[in-house]
């Protein structure tokens, strides 16, 4: 599991039920990745004979140039050859060529496919083991229609709520914004913007949260919610975090993609959601004094994280006991 390091929240008691059926308390990333060897196996496969097409790729050129250029008989398997002459020695070499790279290729897709399809995987296997085990605590779990209830409310499309989630508008784009609220400086009155700003989308996520906390409860994955439900004695906060390299390698390993591109990703969310809440609440999002749990989950099983949220929300009443 790659640690988020946007905050969990979980609020109000919910009514008692049957809690799941135990799994085992330290299930590691290697058990998730266990049913898979055989696909893991055949894309590392596939990998070595894909470095083996490469390296072979030279090798018709290389060839036919000795022939030509050189005058050395290909000899062996390949005498067959000898009769085409430079030109048809050539032409041959650029077929060569050109079915190794179709077939480089091929085994290139085979790889992706079947690392990302494994990563998809075991990403659902690590998000069902997660769920499962917070679902012991009766609450739902709220992310998305977060975004949703904000779009209603602002009458905008979900996507535009979702793209203005957890951001700052800065820039240029402030100030236009801006301008719907500002006098026209030779008396008369600029149109109003009918466009909501991130302030309007901020008001609005924190009047949700608040709904959810009054109201049936859950896990609220972000939002500032320490610093907005900060005063709330019936919620836990919760920050799931690592350090920086050790929470991309777990990134890398779980989505098959580039070291660079999870990099960038990760980075550009971290800086958007921290300045966010500093923007906003003025406070730095790291700081242990907004939590009641700091965890740091690149060192422990995905299920032991979980443990130990469950059995700090039930500490505060939250969920059966």
């Amino acid at each position: 599991m790659t640690p988020p390091t946007r905050p969990l929240r979980v609020v109000a008691p919910a009514p008692a039920v049957p809690p799941a059926a135990p799994s085992s308390p330290r299930r590691s990333l290697r058990s998730f990745l266990r049913p898979y060897r055989s696909t893991l196996s055949l894309a590392s496969g596939l990998t070595l004979v894909e470095t083996l097409l490469d390296l072979a790729r030279p090798w018709p050129l290389k060839l036919a140039v000795d022939n030509a250029v050189g005058g050395r008989p290909l000899g062996g398997p390949l005498a067959f050859l000898d009769g085409l002459g430079p030109a048809g020695l050539a032409a041959v070499a650029a077929l060569g060529g050109i079915a190794l790279v179709g077939v480089g290729a091929l085994v290139g897709y085979l790889i992706t496919y079947l690392t990302s399809a494994t990563a998809e995987r075991v990403g659902a296997d690590l998000r069902e083991s997660l769920f499962g085990r917070l679902l012991q605590l009766g609450l739902p779990f709220h992310d998305r229609a977060i975004a949703a209830q904000v779009a209603v409310r602002l009458g905008v499309p979900v996507s535009e709520a979702e793209a203005n989630d957890e951001t700052v508008v800065r820039g240029l784009w402030r100030l236009v914004a801006s301008l719907g609220t500002m006098p026209d400086p030779v008396g008369g009155v600029l149109p109003t913007s009918s466009l909501p700003d991130a302030r309007a989308y901020r008001q609005q996520t924190e009047r949700v949260l608040g709904e959810i906390a009054d109201g049936a409860g859950g896990v609220v994955l972000g939002r500032a919610g320490a610093i907005v439900l900060a005063d709330r004695p019936d919620a836990l906060h919760v920050r799931l975090d690592g350090p920086r390299e050790r929470r991309l390698a777990a990134a890398v390993a779980r989505s098959a993609r580039s070291r660079d591109e999870v990099l960038r990703e990760m980075e550009a969310n971290d800086r958007t959601r921290e300045a966010y809440v500093r923007h906003f609440y003025r406070c730095d999002p790291a700081s242990a004094q907004h939590y009641h749990l700091v965890v740091d989950t690149t060192a422990l099983p995905v299920e032991t994280a979980v443990e130990l949220v469950v059995t700090a929300a039930r500490g505060r009443g939250i969920g059966p006991a």
